[in-house]
Order: structure tokens, then sequence, then C-alpha cells
């Protein structure tokens, strides 16, 4: 059975819904398709992904989640679509009509800056992240590997995080859900299946848009554009135990 340990933040939208994935798989394709995977938490409170071990040797992003194999020479997979495809190859359950129009739904639902809707309003969070790193950087005792993984930790913030927080950037985003909400909940309402986006049983979709949903919802500040029947849906995913298991009765926010 392969083994592979999942680094992930509680908290982390992304970490959620591959953790979320996980708890939905169903059965494995065959026996040696079934894995093992050792949850180990990345303390992002603490700075904890900003290390050097975690910056040189698991993600020189600085994100969560990555999935790591413990075979021998395996490279660690450090995004959540990549992840989650993984684990539809395993997991047969999990995949999604094969037709360009659900993967576009996949692919569309993670063009959406998590980030910048999570955040709107709070700029100093990513520039206070940057001094933290710069700070660290004066250390003249780091190793080489350590100094150019931070500097390239540095910029990603600045290309990905910080102009996700400009002005009018929250709003945009906004509105980019908003029509791709609408678009779930009417597939979801003239579907066949009913209970989820396109069968009886959950895909990988519904394993990543409930988290998004419940991020939304736990935010407090997006009821007009989250659709009535994706609220039921959303509610009824999270009253089950494969939701139970991930977030344990957690929000999906800690601020």
């Amino acid at each position: 059975m392969p083994a592979y340990a999942l680094y992930h933040h509680p908290y982390s939208i992304c970490s959620i819904m591959v953790r979320y994935s996980f708890a939905l798989r169903g059965p494995p394709k065959d026996p040696s398709s079934d894995m093992t995977l050792d949850a180990r938490v990345v303390d992002m409170m603490n700075g904890e992904q900003l290390e050097e071990w975690f910056l040189c040797d698991v993600n020189p992003k600085g994100q969560v989640p990555v999935l790591v194999s413990t075979l021998p020479g395996s490279a660690p997979m450090a995004d959540s679509k990549a992840i989650t495809y993984h684990l539809a190859e395993l997991y047969p359950n999990l995949q999604m009509p094969d037709t360009p129009s659900a993967r576009e739904l996949f692919e569309r639902l993670h063009a959406i800056n998590y980030f910048s809707l999570s955040f709107s309003g709070k700029p100093s969070v990513m520039k206070d992240a940057n001094a933290n790193m710069e700070r660290r950087l004066t250390d003249p005792s780091i190793s080489d590997r350590y100094r150019q993984a931070l500097s390239y930790k540095i910029g990603v913030n600045e290309r990905e995080k910080i102009s996700a927080l400009e002005a009018g950037e929250p709003e945009r985003q906004r509105e980019i859900a908003r029509v791709f909400l609408d678009e779930c909940a009417t597939l979801l309402t003239q579907g066949a299946a009913g209970k989820w986006l396109f069968y009886e049983r959950p895909t990988m979709l519904d394993a990543h848009l409930v988290p998004f949903l419940a991020r939304l919802l736990d935010l407090g500040r997006f009821d007009e554009i989250i659709p009535q029947p994706l609220r039921e849906y959303a509610k009824r995913a999270m009253s089950e135990p494969e939701w139970e298991s991930v977030m344990q009765g957690r929000s999906t926010v800690m601020w």
C-alpha cells in the first residue's frame, strides 16, 4: 500500500479541499492503488512554512497542501488540483464526467483567488509576512540555499498575494465567484442526481466546491452571491461524517 505524507494546515482552504477529497474517495480501483495518508500539520501561525526544511525541501512557495510520497526519489506534489487529480486516478468515485464542461468548472473554481476573498480589507497580512522574511535574510548565519528560498518566497507573495488585495481586486474576484456559483446552482437543480453536482455520489468537484462554500459562509459577507440551492447542498454535505472527520466541528476560518 503506497504511503504518503500530506503537509497541511487545518484552516487552509486548499488543504481542506484535499483532505475532504480523501475522505470522500470511496474504494480504490484495485488493491495496489489504495494509499495510506500521514497528515502532518504545518504550524503556519508560527511561521513553520517559512522554515528552511519546508521552503527548501517541501515547497519553495511556502504553501500547503503538499503531498509527498515516501518512495525514494519522488518529488513533492504542491498543488491541490494536481493532488486531487492523482487521488481520482486511484479512487474512481472521485472522477467527474469526462467532458470539457466538467473539467472547465473544476479549473474555474481554482481560478478564483481565495486569498483575495478571504483577506479582503487586510492588506497588512502579506506585508507583515514579507517583513518577517526580510528580517530572516539579515541573519548572516543562514545557508545560501535558504537565502535564495526566502527571496523567492518574498517574490511569490508580491506577485500572488499582495496584488490580490489591491484596490478593486477583491470586488472583481467576488463577481467571478458569483457567476461561477450561479452556474453550479443551475447544474445542481437541472441535473438528474440532485444531491451532488453530477451523480448520486460526490466527485472531485463536489469535494472542492463544498469547502469553498463553507469558507464563504464562514466569512459572513457573501450571502447575496450564494444561491439558495447551493446553501442547501453545502448544509447537507457538512452534516455528513466525511466533513466532520476533516473539520471536527471547526470553522474554515480562524480570524
